[in-house]
């Protein structure tokens, strides 16, 4: 498994939500992001730019995979909501930020 892979991928991610910041403007929040032995990451919106920081801290709503899963999720072959209803992928708190910022994305 490239843990280094699982590391970069998050920490691009704020360079990926760049051209969707207007859409993201209003949902305000913190996504802590749990992949196993890849690490804990904390990804903080405000004002619709998305920050990236490792390691733990507070967070309105929690996500927890494998870091197999992650690369799955990743490259397309593993369903969000296939992985959840298996227990696969964990969700803990706030859903509604999860799926604004989805809605952010697809428009």
């Amino acid at each position: 498994m490239d843990l280094e892979y699982i590391r970069r991928y998050i920490a691009a991610l704020p360079e990926v939500a760049r051209p969707h910041q207007d859409k993201m403007k209003g949902r305000d929040g913190a996504i802590k992001l749990v992949v196993g032995e890849a690490g804990t990451f904390v990804l903080t919106l405000r004002g619709g730019l998305l920050a990236v920081a490792e390691g733990d801290g507070p967070a309105d709503v929690t996500i927890s995979m494998p870091p197999e899963d992650f690369v799955k999720l990743t490259n397309g072959t593993l369903n969000v909501l296939s992985a959840a209803a298996f227990g696969r992928i964990k969700f803990q708190g706030d859903m509604g930020l999860l799926m604004g910022l989805r809605a952010a994305f697809e428009r």
